[in-house]
């Protein structure tokens, strides 16, 4: 059986190190003419900064790199300069703003050097725009379900990149078998811990209506919403469904209340309803 290695890199201060040179040349090529290119280079370029703090400022500094930040540009302006990397560079990636993923099934350790290779040449490309990886935050990861794998020392500069056994990529946890357990932990942490509060303070609410409401929000926030788990809130949902019982989490909340009424009263959001209709309309 083979395995899919992945090295996930971390590109340091992106915003802050565009090259202006480089980024006015990128919009030169793509076809971006006068006025606008002028008015392109007017922006990122001659601007001042200093610190302001307890009514003392420092001395103003000029921005030599990068792209205003929080400014409405500025992520596009980044993405127009990131999206090169597709073109300048033929390598297998996942990409996602200045998120940037090689991967590579690997049978063989010829393979796993075709893989080295790619991470040379995306190296390269950030060392001629002016970006910078930070090589202690790259690590590398081997999906495999075999006992045994090749385990190849993929480096940056000489400098061996990390193994490790799981990682959080883009608000989900992964390991190296893909199991769901290490997330479905984390969401139920995250989950029980807002329920705690309500737990703390349920006995001096007399209302059950009151205490109803509270604990449907609650429940409705990050950790539950099927909306704010866009990749994977499908599955997510009928798994954490079956590793915590609802019933379970209403004793956890009510803290051993002998109230039965408030017991069977008190609901929680069910999602299967939702995950039924956005099935039948095709949406994953």
């Amino acid at each position: 059986m083979s395995q899919i290695d992945v090295i996930f890199t971390d590109i340091s201060k992106a915003f802050d190190s565009i090259n202006h040179i480089v980024l006015i040349d990128i919009l030169d090529r793509l076809g971006v003419g006068e006025p606008l290119l002028s008015w392109f280079k007017s922006y990122i370029t001659g601007r001042r900064q200093f610190v302001s703090l307890f009514n003392q400022k420092s001395a103003e500094y000029l921005v030599t790199s990068g792209v205003p930040q929080g400014g409405h540009l500025s992520p596009l302006l980044f993405n127009i300069l990131i999206n090169t990397l597709c073109e300048s560079v033929d390598i297998k990636m996942l990409l996602f703003a200045d998120d940037v993923k090689l991967f590579s099934c690997v049978q063989s350790e010829s393979d796993a050097i075709s893989l080295q290779e790619s991470l040379n040449k995306l190296v390269h490309w950030c060392n001629t725009v002016g970006l910078e990886l930070a090589i202690h935050k790259c690590k590398v990861m081997s999906f495999s379900r075999c006992h045994s794998i090749i385990q190849y020392d993929y480096s940056i500069d000489n400098v061996i990149l990390q193994r490790i056994n799981q990682v959080e990529d883009l608000g989900f946890i992964f390991t190296p078998t893909l199991s769901f357990a290490p997330h479905i932990d984390w969401i139920v942490g995250k989950a029980l811990r807002s329920l705690g509060l309500i737990r703390r303070h349920a006995g001096s609410v007399m209302s059950v209506r009151c205490l109803d409401k509270v604990c449907f929000c609650t429940t409705r926030g990050k950790s539950w919403n099927v909306q704010n788990l866009p990749y994977v809130g499908i599955i997510m949902i009928f798994v954490i469904n079956v590793h915590v019982e609802r019933n379970k989490v209403k004793k956890f909340i009510l803290n051993g209340s002998k109230s039965k009424l408030v017991f069977d009263q008190i609901r929680l959001p069910d999602h299967r309803s939702k995950l039924k209709k956005r099935a039948d309309k095709g949406i994953v």
